[in-house]
């Protein structure tokens, strides 16, 4: 009784904002990497501001959601290591600040890590699947 109580009076509105959150940023991931994909040179500083704005936003988001992966960690680590999405959650992060490393280098690899990113994050919105039972 009292766990539904908290799950209907807080954790439930943090469990949806988390959801759309995470979808609002795979939306902007998306656009960013295609709207890099179609340009010449994604390095070029003569993009337009909504595509700068796009990569400033999608990096502090991935530096965003590491710093919460680590504070879970420290929280609760043998209940972190064991969670399957977390290694999903991770990696996937790295791969998108490996795209920009690799992009600020202008290293053609960052075309696979941007593949594998999407791919990887995209596996990550499983996690919020439960939110409405």
């Amino acid at each position: 009784m009292l766990t539904k109580r908290k799950w209907e009076k807080y954790a439930s509105f943090w469990f949806r904002f988390r959801a759309w959150n995470y979808t609002i940023f795979l939306t902007a991931l998306s656009t960013d990497f295609m709207m890099a994909a179609n340009s010449v040179d994604p390095v070029r500083f003569g993009k337009t501001r909504f595509f700068q704005f796009l990569e400033v936003w999608v990096i502090s988001m991935t530096l965003w959601f590491i710093i919460d992966e680590i504070s879970e960690l420290r929280r609760e680590p043998v209940a972190y290591i064991k969670d399957a999405f977390n290694y999903f959650d991770l990696s996937g992060y790295s791969l998108i600040l490996a795209t920009f490393l690799f992009r600020f280098l202008g290293s053609d690899v960052q075309w696979t890590c941007a593949s594998l990113a999407i791919g990887i994050n995209y596996i990550g919105i499983f996690k919020y699947s439960g939110a409405n039972q």
